[in-house]
């Protein structure tokens, strides 16, 4: 797949946001935040039970990559992780012309530690209404290419689960014709 990715100048996206729009990481502190912690060990379940694998978290919101997978005691690949309260596929499809929006430097920062230690990157997406789990592959450490087609701008969005705005570059992904999508104990390929 040709890659038409234009990364973002490495200032705009590895630097931490201006004092008034920084976050403190500690969003499951509150009631909305717990929530999001009780979706992510929700989707990591899934995750694990699926791919007979384990899933290592790294630390908050400010972590390069969400999650690494580990078979056989060895990291085989990289995720970004994301949990949608009100999405669901369809709606993904019908509303939003099947487009996702993540933080830049979530995208570039996780393909970067996918390529250090040459492993795929994926994207999960935890659809809280129907309890399934997308995932896409961005990176290709085989092939050391995106897989994805994405834009980049900056737009103003919700900052975190607790409401807020943050003006920031985003990563507008296209999702993909082939993508896995895990309802319950069952695995279905699209």
């Amino acid at each position: 797949m040709a890659s038409v990715y234009v990364p973002a100048s490495r200032d705009a996206a590895f630097n931490n946001l201006p004092a008034d729009e920084a976050v403190n990481g500690l969003d499951v502190d509150t009631e909305r935040g717990r929530m999001t912690d009780q979706w992510e060990e929700n989707a990591k379940a899934i995750f694990e039970k699926q791919y007979n694998s384990r899933i290592v978290k790294f630390g908050d919101k400010r972590s390069i990559i969400d999650w690494a997978v580990v078979k056989n005691d060895k990291i085989i690949a990289v995720v970004e992780h994301k949990s949608r309260p009100r999405l669901t596929p369809e709606i993904l499809k019908n509303k939003f012309q099947n487009v996702l929006i993540i933080g830049a430097d979530k995208i570039e920062g996780g393909q970067l530690i996918a390529r250090l230690i040459n492993n795929d990157f994926y994207l999960s997406i935890y659809f809280v209404p129907t309890n399934q789990l997308m995932l896409i592959k961005l990176w290709d450490a085989e092939k050391s290419d995106w897989c994805v087609e994405f834009n980049i701008e900056r737009k103003i969005t919700q900052n975190s689960i607790n409401g807020g705005t943050a003006n920031r570059l985003q990563a507008f992904i296209t999702v993909p014709e082939k993508f896995v999508l895990i309802e319950g104990n069952s695995l279905q390929s699209i």
